[in-house]
């Protein structure tokens, strides 16, 4: 009888074992699957961020109301692939000079061949007033120009004027055309979600 029980029990060890071998195999299988499903999301999202897209997070409040301090902007890269940038885009750029590696959202005013003039606040393109909705109120009253924007290059100003540092008070008024990575598209903050209008085309 003790034989037959030990004999009746080998399979049942056996079997557990294997059982358990394959529990083990499979739970490598799906942690391995889940980390080539990781990784290959994270590479596309990498490529499209590099590529495509520019998430651009945006500390001050040279851009309010249009863009509240704080706020998280997504940009297209695609968008000056085939195109120059144009009047009136809010677009992030680098400037060109030492130890300044950071990215400024600002939003163009003049265009190559522009004349740009500053009258007591009042921003003149072509001798013709520049009407601005977007500015959160009026600004101070700053001279400046009048100077023609040369090829190749654009004048950008914050639409929050009076707290913002851009190419009024640079020594390099102009933003050149290379250093302009993407255009503004949609913008992400606790005061404000929504897309950026495209003032380019209603004008």
């Amino acid at each position: 009888m003790g034989e037959e029980e030990s004999r009746n029990r080998q399979p049942q060890s056996t079997s557990t074992g294997e059982r358990l071998k394959a529990v083990g195999k499979n739970l490598l299988k799906g942690f391995w699957d889940f980390f080539v499903y990781a990784a290959g999301t994270a590479l596309i999202v990498l490529f499209i961020t590099k590529v495509f897209v520019l998430v651009s997070f945006v500390p001050t409040g040279s851009m309010n109301p249009t863009i509240p301090t704080g706020s998280i902007v997504i940009c297209l890269r695609t968008d000056y692939w085939n195109n120059d940038p144009q009047r009136g885009d809010v677009v992030m750029f680098r400037r060109d000079v030492e130890d300044d590696d950071r990215v400024y959202a600002k939003r163009i005013v003049g265009e190559p061949g522009d004349v740009i003039e500053i009258r007591d606040g009042q921003t003149y393109i072509n001798g013709e007033v520049y009407e601005e909705t977007w500015l959160n109120e009026d600004p101070d009253d700053l001279d400046f120009g009048p100077f023609e924007v040369p090829e190749g290059k654009y004048f950008c100003m914050g639409d929050n004027r009076n707290k913002s540092t851009d190419c009024r008070y640079w020594e390099e008024h102009y933003v050149e055309r290379d250093d302009i990575i993407a255009r503004g598209r949609i913008v992400l903050s606790p005061e404000k979600i929504g897309f950026l209008p495209n003032v380019a085309e209603k004008t």
